[in-house]
């Protein structure tokens, strides 16, 4: 009995011993794993010192530097002498806030856009610029906002003025146009007007004065009228009616109205007879009273005249040049005989023939009856040419002088028809041309107040409304929604996140830069253009140490070791605490072991 209650207690002796030796090992182990834990919290501590910010740093209005961490929204922000940045993604898109959006997306103009920010209005000097290029210096007094004089302008109509028109309606047409100019000047004082406008009323005021030329009418001549009217002149009758040298002297004056007088036909400044060889002066046959050798003013030869411009035009036709023939011959008969009876004369006679011919060869001088003979005849060769010269003028008027003068007083008139209609086209292009170059000013009036240049804040979106899709300062391209993105409002104060875009290359940068050529990209933006920039490239965007994280990073070190070294000495208390109890364990053991051996000793002793 005594026996097995000593194996039993060396039993439970050896089972603590193996505890302890199993907890002991356990405390062992987790003071290496602190080893590990050290280690590791030296490795963070480590990390963090070598842990680096971007940081983003300005000049404020007052030229204080100013630094602090680079964060979307830092670099997104207005201020005075900053630069200006825009985050762009793999897209190309600009990363800009929902406030940014709504202020573009609600904004049909870049003055719109830009009174978002708060720039303020003011007068356009453009504006002024145009109103008095249009109006003149006075426009105020005829600009309204409802267009008035506008209207007035557009409702005047020039189209009734038409250079096919007759004289009478023409001045109608023109009379009707300046009633409707007085209503419109009554209804305006325009004693101030100018510009564009009042050119346009004064052009329009004086349409050109109706200039087309009477048109001309062709008449062939008829010979029976000339015939007629011939008979009925003195200088006719006197022929018939005198005897004698008086009627020599009348026949001469008929013949040489015939030969010099207007539209005669002698050729060249002298006529030389056929028969006589007698040379004559025309400028001396023409004198200012009458045409006439023999200087009679009896009477008018115009009827001669006529009838020579006739025969003068038909010469081509064989009976005319026979007649013509005739008449030069009888010419030269008549001229001989005076100068065979006359030529004596004192220069004060009548008939001093002598310093108007010369007479190169003496030919046969006929009677007074023989030439009044010859005179008959040649007056019932004309009177036969009557109907056969007039039919033949008919069919070819270019054979009469006169229609020669009509073609050209024809060709005036239809040169005086385009004249005149180019002249009225002219002045209704000249004046549609102003009209509509006023109306189209009026149309086309740029914004009366546009936003303040000056401020500082003014250039800074303006870059953006043109980075964002603005494509002139009224209109915006129809995709202009690719060009921008609205980047995550939690995201907007994130260093961290901006960091690794900008390491990562997930978000890369554009600066607005000076650019004295403008923008090909942007050729409206003005004397400004965006260009990509590493951000190591920035002068404005630095990198350090992270001190908050290197003392964030510290404070865990420190604590972690110190946590370490307590658990360490705790886990050596333990061990401590361990081999005592392992050490009287171990002696207890022994003991038990000791009595248990002496029993079986004297066990095996007293059976034996």
């Amino acid at each position: 009995m005594g026996m097995a209650a000593g194996q039993a207690r060396l039993l439970s002796i050896t089972a603590r011993l193996t505890d302890n030796e199993l907890r002991s090992q356990t405390i062992t182990n987790s003071k290496l794993r602190l080893a590990d834990q050290s280690s590791e919290a030296s490795s963070e501590y480590m990390d963090a010192l070598n842990t680096q910010q971007l940081n983003y740093s300005y000049y404020d209005a007052n030229g204080a530097k100013t630094s602090m961490s680079l964060t979307p929204n830092v670099l997104m922000t207005y201020s005075d002498l900053k630069n200006q940045y825009a985050m762009v993604n793999s897209a190309g898109q600009v990363m800009v806030s929902g406030t940014d959006i709504k202020n573009f997306e609600s904004s049909d103009t870049m003055a719109d856009f830009l009174y978002c920010y708060g720039i303020e209005k003011i007068e356009n000097p453009k504006w002024t610029s145009a109103m008095s290029s249009i109006y003149g210096d006075y426009y105020s007094q005829f600009y309204d906002e409802d267009n008035t004089l506008y209207n007035q302008i557009s409702q005047i109509d020039i189209s009734g003025i038409s250079s096919d028109l007759s004289a009478s309606d023409y001045a109608s047409a023109v009379s009707d146009l300046q009633n409707n100019i007085s209503n419109f000047t009554n209804t305006n004082d325009l004693s101030k007007l100018g510009g564009t406008a009042s050119q346009w009323l004064n052009t329009l005021s004086n349409p050109p004065e109706y200039s087309i030329l009477d048109e001309p009418v062709y008449t062939a001549p008829e010979f029976s009228d000339l015939i007629e009217d011939f008979q009925d002149l003195q200088c006719f009758s006197d022929v018939q009616n005198s005897t004698g040298d008086e009627r020599i002297g009348h026949i001469e004056h008929n013949l040489s109205a015939l030969i010099w007088g207007t539209n005669g036909f002698a050729d060249g400044n002298t006529f030389t007879n056929s028969t006589g060889s007698i040379s004559i002066l025309s400028s001396l046959a023409v004198t200012e009273d009458s045409v006439s050798l023999s200087n009679r003013n009896i009477g008018s030869s115009n009827s001669s005249k006529n009838l020579a411009r006739v025969l003068q035009s038909s010469d081509q036709y064989s009976s005319v040049q026979e007649i013509i023939t005739q008449i030069q011959d009888l010419y030269c008969d008549v001229v001989n005989y005076l100068y065979s009876n006359y030529n004596t004369g004192s220069a004060d006679t009548d008939l001093n023939l002598g310093k108007f011919i010369l007479l190169e060869k003496s030919a046969d001088v006929k009677t007074e009856e023989e030439l009044y003979n010859e005179w008959n005849d040649l007056y019932s060769n004309i009177m036969s040419l009557t109907d056969n010269v007039h039919s033949e003028l008919q069919a070819n008027p270019n054979l009469d002088s006169d229609y020669t003068e009509y073609l050209s007083d024809k060709a005036k008139y239809e040169q005086s028809i385009q004249t005149f209609k180019e002249s009225v086209q002219t002045w209704q292009n000249k004046c549609s041309q102003m009209q509509q170059s006023v109306l189209n000013s009026l149309n086309n009036l740029p914004d009366e107040q546009i936003p303040d240049d000056t401020d500082s804040r003014y250039q800074w979106y303006v870059n953006l409304w043109y980075r964002m899709g603005g494509t002139s300062e009224t209109s915006k391209a129809s995709n202009s929604a690719n060009n921008y993105k609205e980047l995550d409002e939690n995201l907007m104060n994130n260093s961290e996140w901006l960091q690794f875009a900008l390491e990562q290359g997930i978000i890369t940068l554009e600066q607005a830069t000076f650019s004295e050529d403008g923008s090909k990209d942007y050729p409206n933006m003005g004397t400004y253009d965006w260009k990509a920039i590493t951000y190591t490239n920035a002068s404005d965007i630095t990198s350090q140490d992270d001190e908050a994280a290197i003392a964030k990073a510290e404070v865990k070190y420190k604590n972690a070791l110190t946590e370490i070294e307590n658990q360490d000495k705790k886990y050596d208390q333990d061990l401590k605490k361990l081999d005592t109890e392992h050490s009287a364990l171990q002696t207890e053991y022994e003991s038990v072991k000791s009595v248990i051996d002496k029993n079986v000793e004297r066990s095996f002793k007293a059976f034996s």
